[in-house]
């Protein structure tokens, strides 16, 4: 018996053979299918529809559409906030992701100081959650602080 295009296991089965496109292009396309079917199926705060989410933004940033990649991120960190709450282990993995590429985006716009004190703080504050919750990339967070602070 077939599933169906809508059926959730039609959709990750779609999601991983996106994930292992070599072609960014292809990549970028397929997620954007898939993030829609499975929004318009399971809805936009589902959790396998936040994780489509966050692979689309990261496809878009692996491919240099930051600007794409950011709203991408922002949106799907806002909607795990109120899903899942601010010290969820994905919400964090999201907002550290969405911090750094909002950092390169404002260095290549050339306005990394006039929001470097903002970014600092969102920074120390997402790496102190991280630290707070023993998520597994907290040292990384911390880092990514630390190199805000001395520059």
């Amino acid at each position: 018996m077939l599933l169906g295009e809508a059926h959730i296991d039609t959709l990750e089965t779609m999601h991983l053979l996106a994930e292992t496109s070599l072609y960014a292009e292809d990549k970028e396309s397929m997620l954007q299918d898939c993030f829609q079917r499975k929004k318009n199926s399971l809805g936009e705060s589902h959790s396998s529809t936040l994780k489509t989410m966050r692979s689309l933004g990261l496809a878009l940033y692996f491919q240099d559409k930051k600007v794409m990649a950011l709203s991408t991120f922002q949106n799907c960190w806002e909607l795990q906030r109120t899903k899942f709450g601010k010290n969820h282990p994905e919400t964090l993995h999201t907002s550290h992701t969405f911090l750094q590429i909002l950092q390169e985006v404002a260095k290549d716009n050339g306005e990394q100081e006039q929001h470097g004190e903002d970014l600092r703080r969102m920074y120390k504050e997402c790496a102190d959650r991280m630290q707070a919750t023993n998520h597994v990339a907290a040292d990384y967070a911390k880092r990514g602080f630390d190199s805000l602070t001395s520059t």
